[in-house]
């Protein structure tokens, strides 16, 4: 079946919420856009978006987004973010960073691109998150992701620090499933079952926590990647980096999470922070 629009339903629904989920399992009817309306109209809370919500706000005039009162969450993928910013998926790819911070900052939203890096970021500030297995490339991940998110936000600030370390709790859980179920067996219901255990990881966890509150009091330069390898030493399959940070720092060596972004040819004359 599909939703019907009823004006006075909707405003009965989010009365007293302080943040809703919304376009898991929508559906594609006809009243989509007027319920959506309705929400980024009328609702003072905390919106996310995610699946069928995505591309019902594709359809419509996104300048919705400018007047809107509430707080918007968007949580695409790349083939979502594309329908979204009419952007093809090769040039997103190309640039994604930049391109989502554009995005956030023309629209007024807290963007959440997923992939195998996720980025978070509201034009202005932005975290990428490396946590979550492939295990978690299953049907249902997002709904959970978004599940996290409602619930988070309903309780704390919605800004981008908290919608990351949503991200964040998501792949710590979706990891240690996968642990136990291995990226074959595990479902969504999978990484649901680890968010306890998950958040008990990053209260333990002295390196996690710190990762996270001390990034934005880094003193964050841009350097240019100046040579790479395969670092056969981690955990992880990961590039070995040297970063040229210029005259006052000079050249560094770092470590980064091989993604389907680039090759090991085309991440040489990158520039990253």
């Amino acid at each position: 079946g599909h939703m019907i629009y009823n004006k006075e339903k909707v405003k009965e629904a989010l009365y007293k919420l302080d943040a809703l989920a919304f376009g898991m399992g929508l559906g594609d009817g006809e009243d989509n856009k007027k319920i959506l309306e309705e929400i980024l109209t009328s609702f003072l809370g905390t919106v996310i978006l995610d699946a069928d919500g995505l591309n019902t706000l594709s359809n419509m005039d996104m300048s919705i987004l400018k007047k809107t009162k509430a707080k918007v969450v968007l949580t695409p993928h790349l083939k979502e973010f594309e329908r979204l910013s009419k952007i093809d998926v090769e040039n997103i790819k190309n640039d994604s960073i930049n391109i989502a911070i554009e995005f956030a900052k023309k629209y007024q939203v807290i963007l959440l691109l997923k992939g195998n890096t996720t980025i978070v970021t509201d034009g202005n500030i932005t975290y990428l998150v490396n946590r979550g297995c492939p295990g978690m490339a299953t049907a249902g991940s997002g709904d959970v992701l978004s599940g996290i998110l409602a619930g988070i936000l309903g309780y704390t600030n919605t800004n981008v620090l908290s919608v990351a370390a949503c991200a964040y709790l998501a792949g710590v859980a979706g990891e240690l499933a996968q642990e136990k179920y291995t990226d074959i067996s595990m479902t969504a219901s999978s990484t649901i079952e680890y968010i306890p255990e998950a958040i008990k990881y990053i209260r333990n966890s002295k390196k996690g926590t710190i990762e996270i509150r001390d990034f934005k009091k880094v003193d964050m330069r841009v350097g240019t990647i100046i040579d790479a390898s395969f670092n056969k030493g981690a955990k992880k399959s990961a590039y070995k980096l040297k970063i040229d940070f210029g005259e006052d720092i000079g050249v560094k060596m770092s470590s980064a999470q091989i993604t389907e972004l680039y090759t090991l040819e085309e991440i040489v004359g990158k520039q990253i922070i």
